[in-house]
C-alpha cells in the first residue's frame, strides 16, 4: 500500500529509496536541467562519473574527472570497454561529485593545436550551467531529500520489500511518502521509480506464486503528470504501465482518489471494478460514466445524494 497517510503503525521504520536505485531519467526529473545546454552536460557528467567508478585506470583522487586538455585516447578506450554498462539506466555513480563534474563537461571537443587532446573550457557553457550546479548542491544538502540523495545506512526499499516477500506471515507492506516533499517533484519521482521497480520485479516472475495487489492512495498525485520543461520532459507513467500490463505478471493495482477527473482514461479503461462514493463535481461524474459501461443515467444521478459510508 502506497500513500501519504499521517499515522504510522507501531512497527514503522525509516527506509530510503537511494538514488542508485533511480534511473538517470529520474534524476533528470529531480534536478530539472533547463535550456539546451544543461541537459546534455548533466547527462554526460553522469556517464563520466559512472565510467570513473567502472574503470580504475581513470579513477582520480578527487572523485571526478577533469577532461580539459587531457589526452582523448585513454578516455575513449575506457568508454569503449564499458559501453554496455554505461548504457544501463541506473544512476550508478557517486552523486557527491556531480556538481563538480558538470562544469568539467563544458569543454571544447578537441584542442585546436592537438586534436588528440580534449580542448579548453567553453566559458559560455560553464556560465549556462551555474544554476544547475547550484541546484544540485542545494538538493544534496536538503534534509528532506536525504533519504534519496544521502541514504546513509538506512535500509533500502528493495531490501525491505525482499524481506516482505520472503516472510510467509506478512500480508501488508505499507509505504508512506509523508516525509518526502512535494518540492522539486520528489514525491512523484520516487513514487514513479517505486512503480517501475514493482513492474520490473513482476516481469522477472517474482509474483507468479504469490500475486501482489498494490493499493495507491491519493492516486491523482502520481498519475497523468509530467515534470521538466520542453527540453527535458519526463512522464510519471510507471503506474499506468502497471495498470496496463501488470495483470499478466500477477501484479494488480487499486487506485484510490477523490479526483477521478485526474486519472488518465488509459488507466480507467483497465479498471475492472469501480467503487464510487458521493460525487458532486460534474467532470468527475462524466469520467465515471464513461469509464463504467454498467452505469446508467438513473444510477449516475443518484451518486451526488450518497451519504457517508455509502457507495455504488
Amino acid at each position: 500500500q502506497i500513500g501519504t497517510g499521517e499515522a504510522a503503525p507501531p512497527t514503522a521504520k525509516e527506509i530510503c529509496f537511494p538514488y542508485s536505485e533511480l534511473t538517470e531519467g529520474d534524476l533528470f526529473a529531480l534536478l530539472k536541467p533547463s535550456g539546451q545546454v544543461q541537459g546534455p552536460k548533466l547527462r554526460q557528467a553522469m556517464r563520466t562519473l559512472k565510467l570513473v567508478r567502472l574503470d580504475t585506470q581513470l579513477s582520480p583522487k578527487s572523485g571526478f574527472y577533469k577532461k580539459v586538455n587531457q589526452p582523448r585516447a585513454p578516455w575513449e578506450a575506457a568508454y569503449k570497454r564499458h559501453s554496455q554498462a554505461l548504457e544501463a539506466p541506473r544512476a550508478d555513480f557517486d552523486i557527491e561529485h556531480l556538481a563538480h563534474q558538470v562544469p568539467e563537461e563544458c569543454i571544447f571537443p578537441s584542442d585546436r593545436q592537438d586534436p588528440t587532446r580534449f580542448g579548453g573550457y567553453a566559458e559560455n557553457e560553464r556560465g549556462y550551467c551555474l544554476t544547475l550546479v547550484s541546484r544540485i548542491e542545494d538538493m544534496l544538502h536538503a534534509p528532506a531529500l536525504a533519504c534519496v540523495l544521502k541514504p546513509g545506512t538506512s535500509p533500502t526499499f528493495s531490501a525491505v520489500f525482499d524481506e516482505f516477500l520472503r516472510n510467509d506471515d506478512a500480508r501488508v507492506l505499507r509505504v508512506s511518502l509523508k516525509y518526502l516533499p512535494f518540492a522539486d517533484d520528489a514525491r512523484g519521482v520516487v513514487a514513479n521509480a517505486l512503480g517501475r521497480f514493482l513492474l520490473a520485479t513482476a516481469r522477472n516472475g517474482r509474483f507468479r506464486d504469490m500475486p501482489l495487489l498494490v493499493v495507491i492512495d491519493e492516486a491523482h498525485q502520481f498519475l497523468n503528470r509530467h515534470v521538466g520543461d520542453e527540453n527535458s520532459r519526463y512522464p510519471l507513467d510507471s503506474f499506468e504501465l502497471v495498470a496496463k500490463e501488470g495483470r499478466k505478471y500477477s501484479l494488480t493495482v487499486c487506485f484510490a482518489t477523490q479526483r477521478p477527473r485526474d486519472i488518465p482514461e488509459g488507466v480507467l479503461s483497465q479498471v475492472g471494478t469501480m467503487i464510487v462514493h458521493r460525487l458532486t463535481n460534474e467532470r468527475d461524474l462524466e469520467v465515471v460514466e464513461r469509464a463504467s459501461g454498467d452505469l446508467d443515467r438513473t444510477v449516475a444521478a443518484f451518486l451526488p445524494t450518497l451519504g457517508p459510508g455509502q457507495s455504488v
